[in-house]
């Protein structure tokens, strides 16, 4: 089935742009169709190549500092991973959160 540029971005949960960016790659094959109520036509999308790719990435979210608002978390979106850069990710943040924090030096007067 093919389908409309911003239907292939809301199936992907990407801007339009990014969903043209996928078909130049040739990730996404791409044909000219005039669609019921449209009156020219235009570049419709693989629904089967844009599933592939949606069940190939997983969101990662973004971590936020404690007490950071909503209006924070809503002004960047997730990233999209692979599924295998996901697990090393997952790895990296949980070697990062539970590393040992390194004691500090005593702080030294200068000599008067």
């Amino acid at each position: 089935m093919w389908i409309p540029k911003e239907e292939a971005a809301a199936l992907l949960a990407v801007s339009t742009r990014q969903v043209e960016r996928l078909a130049a790659s040739g990730k996404v094959r791409t044909q000219r169709a005039r669609l019921p109520g449209d009156r020219s036509d235009r570049t419709v999308y693989n629904e089967a190549d844009l599933k592939g790719i949606a069940e190939a990435t997983v969101r990662v979210g973004v971590g936020w500092p404690a007490g950071a608002g909503r209006e924070l978390a809503t002004q960047q979106p997730p990233a999209i991973v692979t599924a295998g850069a996901a697990t090393t990710l997952q790895a990296i943040a949980h070697a990062i959160a539970t590393a040992a924090t390194p004691a500090k030096a005593p702080y030294e007067h200068a000599p008067k």
